[in-house]
């Protein structure tokens, strides 16, 4: 199921992306997620990449909307290029853990 189903407080810090996610319980926990693990910036486009790296790259990373994902990422020419990656598509709550589900 999408994380931000079943997370609230989400924001973004550097390349981590942080939440309370809800558990099997019904509590909450904090839980964190470096997408450095889980996207790549490949010629100005971040992309699902397992250790992707693409905080290396990329500035001015932010929610353009929860769960859209915005960065500003260089191509190989080093024009910067305004990407776009929707985190529900492969971030996922497991019992109040951010996982990648790639």
């Amino acid at each position: 199921m999408a994380f931000s189903l079943t997370s609230k407080n989400i924001r973004i810090n550097g390349a981590t992306l942080e939440a309370e996610c809800l558990t099997l319980s019904g509590s909450w926990l904090y839980a964190s997620l470096d997408l450095n693990s889980c996207i790549a910036n490949i010629n100005g486009v971040m992309n699902w990449q397992r250790y992707g790296n693409f905080g290396e790259s990329a500035s001015d990373i932010k929610f353009d909307k929860v769960p859209i994902l915005e960065a500003r990422c260089p191509d190989r020419n080093g024009v910067l290029i305004n990407s776009t990656i929707n985190l529900d598509e492969r971030i996922v709550n497991n019992d109040g853990t951010l996982k990648f589900a790639g």
